[in-house]
């Protein structure tokens, strides 16, 4: 049984929120006056734009004349605008990630609702196609439930598989760790996906002005890149609290939506029962020892 959607999951979250691979294009788009090279969304939402014109003590802020007015998050440049959002984002110590994306592969839309806690930690769901799973991070440790059409999403067809499936479904697995970076627990590390968004990216990302986004005014920043399609981040335009509020993509091979809501609320994790779960680790090693006797 190969882990492809696992992989797929982990890339969803913790690249859009970094900046993704692809989802859906919102208002503007790019080039324009207030484009300019660093925040590259792609490789990573956000860095300083060293060329961009500022005021002392203020690197990459445009100064107050030709800025849009308003708050002065609106007057910095797109790296600056998503270097403040992690450091807004990593203040409040949780979020909630809700969203989908569609697959390349034929196996059907993913859909996520998940609520981050620092230190790796994380609750929620994830469904792929006619399949649904909870996926659980807590001390380092990763578990998923899923039902029997989630495993059937995962398996290869291979030998044995169709047992394996049987085995696995609505059962507490216990996985790989939450922080590993592959596997679908990469996607719950809050800190990685934070750092993500501050380091530096290829490709030139474009600011837009404000626009509405349910209610709130978001600073929109666009970026176009071969092959990945048209990714725009929704900046809440807010100078305390300028917090990611959406990673939209169109265009490129797997297009989505992420919202970034709960910003700071209470994020409750708790392991399940250690007899309630099956060890794919152990499992592996037992095998290991019974083919080598």
């Amino acid at each position: 049984m190969g882990d492809k959607r696992g992989n797929l999951a982990a890339a969803l979250v913790c690249a859009m929120a970094a900046g993704l691979t692809g989802c859906s294009g919102g208002p503007g788009g790019t080039g324009g006056p207030d484009s300019g090279p660093g925040g590259g969304l792609s490789a990573g939402v956000g860095r300083a734009d060293p060329a961009a014109p500022g005021e002392p003590g203020q690197e990459g802020d445009a100064p107050f004349a030709g800025g849009f007015g308003g708050t002065r998050l609106e007057r910095s440049s797109a790296g600056k605008i998503m270097e403040r959002s992690a450091e807004a984002m990593r203040r409040a110590e949780s979020l909630r990630i809700t969203g989908w994306v569609a697959g390349d592969d034929g196996d059907g839309r993913m859909t996520i609702d998940l609520a981050l806690a620092g230190g790796g930690d994380c609750t929620g769901t994830m469904t792929i196609g006619e399949g649904t799973a909870e996926v659980l991070s807590a001390d380092g440790r990763m578990y998923m439930k899923g039902d029997e059409g989630f495993w059937e999403n995962q398996s290869d067809g291979g030998p044995g598989e169709d047992m394996a499936v049987e085995m696995l479904s609505d059962r507490w697995v216990r996985t790989d760790t939450g922080k590993s970076g592959a596997g679908p627990g990469g996607f719950c590390d809050l800190d990685g996906l934070l750092e993500d968004m501050e380091s530096g990216g290829s490709g030139e990302t474009g600011k837009r002005e404000p626009v509405d986004l349910d209610g709130r005014e978001v600073i929109p920043l666009v970026q176009e890149e071969d092959g990945e399609g048209t990714t725009t981040a929704y900046v809440a335009n807010d100078d305390d609290r300028p917090y990611l509020l959406r990673m939209e993509n169109e265009g490129s091979d797997e297009p989505g939506v992420m919202d970034f809501t709960g910003h700071g609320e209470e994020v409750v994790v708790e392991a399940p029962d250690p007899d309630e779960v099956l060890d794919l680790g152990e499992m592996r090693e037992d095998s290991g020892r019974h083919e080598s006797v």
